[in-house]
């Protein structure tokens, strides 16, 4: 633990595993957030600062806290891969004031220190935990998976000198009547099962076979997106093993073709920030009814093979019958700007969100 008083009130602490620091870490989230819109996972954050998750392995960790008067205003982790000139900033929360400034200062030291050539931020250590940073649409409860902030936090980073390195699009679609017909995606439909594809929907006992094959997937279809990294087969599944009890298995796709897997789909239902608490009977509840019947759904995770160009339209036209069937609003979560996904039945958006990544030289 090395600390640092920048004033007679205020010092920012730089910490490896100590109880007080861990706990005091934690807690910032549940001064910040009402009970209905924290989104904080604070037991894989503890796994994390104790070095015991499974992506401990892959990085190194630099977790800060600034205090005033010893209470704890604002908090961060910056995270260095081995052989990588990029640091990765996350976990951050900060009050409001001049607080994110300590952060950042101390960060762009330790990054100049270690040759690093470029910050980009929010990352949550990794690709595969959590990353970028909501900017509008603050007056609804977030969905699972979303990543979710205070308002004023764009404001901090640009304050800061970062400066817009990515943007992404989750589009909040209203119910498809049974009646509504997408032609495109119709004829892609047909067009790929009479080449002899197979779009269908594994078994829940088929979930592991399933999830191995959509590690593959990822691997090769998304190595080009920002903060990317690939991590070991058996991590993965360890990270995602949670799926098995929270996936509706009527909403996940598996396309083939001559046997090999070429496409998929990830839906879940939306269980708000549920997931994220202390497990009760009340919440395993909740979890069991929505899985069975949810009135929304997200759109979580697709991909195709380059090869197989215009599979996802036809993939989405199979998740669109089943959003008939189930009359349910969904979510298309965190798109890419520029992804054709982004225009997906484009006349049933009712809201768009942003979020953005944000990159600074040092």
């Amino acid at each position: 633990m090395k600390d640092e008083r920048l004033s007679d009130s205020i010092k920012i602490v730089l910490f490896n595993k100590e109880e007080k620091y861990v706990n005091d870490f934690l807690a910032l989230p549940m001064s910040l957030y009402s009970k209905e819109n924290i989104m904080q996972n604070k037991e894989e954050e503890r796994s994390l600062l104790l070095s015991q998750h499974p992506l401990s392995k892959y990085f190194v960790l630099y977790k800060m806290l600034v205090y005033e008067k010893d209470q704890v205003v604002a908090r961060g982790i910056l995270t260095l891969y081995p052989e990588d000139e990029n640091g990765y900033f996350g976990f951050f929360e900060a009050k409001e004031g001049d607080y994110a400034t300590m952060l950042f200062t101390l960060a762009e030291k330790i990054c100049r220190d270690k040759e690093i050539k470029k910050i980009i931020g929010p990352v949550s250590s990794s690709f595969w935990i959590t990353y970028r940073q909501k900017t509008n649409q603050f007056g609804y409860r977030p969905y699972t998976s979303e990543p979710y902030n205070m308002p004023y936090y764009k404001e901090l980073w640009l304050k800061n000198g970062f400066e817009v390195g990515g943007r992404w699009v989750s589009n909040y679609y209203d119910i498809i009547q049974k009646d509504d017909q997408n032609e495109k995606c119709n004829a892609r439909l047909s067009a790929f099962l009479k080449k002899g594809y197979e779009i269908v929907s594994p078994k829940k006992k088929n979930f592991e076979k399933c999830m191995s094959e959509i590690y593959d997937l990822i691997v090769e279809l998304y190595c080009d997106f920002p903060v990317f990294k690939k991590i070991d087969r058996k991590d993965f599944m360890k990270l995602f093993s949670s799926f098995r009890t929270i996936i509706d298995f009527s909403m996940v796709k598996m396309a083939y073709y001559n046997g090999e897997a070429v496409g998929f789909f990830i839906g879940i239902p939306n269980y708000s920030n549920s997931l994220y608490g202390k497990i009760t009977l009340q919440m395993l509840i909740e979890i069991f009814i929505k899985r069975r019947r949810s009135d929304v759904y997200i759109m979580l995770y697709m991909g195709v093979k380059k090869e197989h160009l215009s599979l996802g339209n036809a993939i989405t036209q199979t998740i669109i019958e089943r959003l008939k069937k189930k009359k349910a609003f969904c979510y298309g979560a965190l798109i890419k700007e520029g992804k054709v996904t982004e225009h997906y039945v484009e006349d049933k958006i009712k809201e768009q969100y942003e979020y953005l990544l944000y990159e600074k030289m040092v």
